[in-house]
């Protein structure tokens, strides 16, 4: 993998619409989520999810890095597709 892995748990998030259904889709537990993502706000140094008890909604910061992120994954997953093609050539 050549980005940060708590890139995929974000999507997840988002696209899921709370830490509960990722975590369920991803087969980890909320907890460990919620670490993902404290990990990648820390990292950012922004918050990214607006939580209430209703889910979770992006910041403006947030939505500013879901599109990025989106693009990250997958250049990063063809990049490493393409070096796997042209090892066996």
């Amino acid at each position: 993998m050549l980005y940060n892995a708590h890139l995929d748990t974000f999507i997840t998030v988002v696209e899921a619409g709370s830490f509960r259904q990722a975590a369920e889709q991803m087969n980890i537990s909320p907890s460990a989520v919620l670490k993902q993502i404290g990990l990648l706000e820390k990292d950012l140094g922004v918050t990214v999810f607006n939580r209430s008890r209703k889910g979770v909604s992006l910041t403006k910061a947030g939505e500013s890095i879901y599109k990025d992120a989106k693009f990250i994954v997958t250049f990063c997953d063809d990049a490493a597709e393409r070096v796997r093609k042209a090892a066996i050539s």
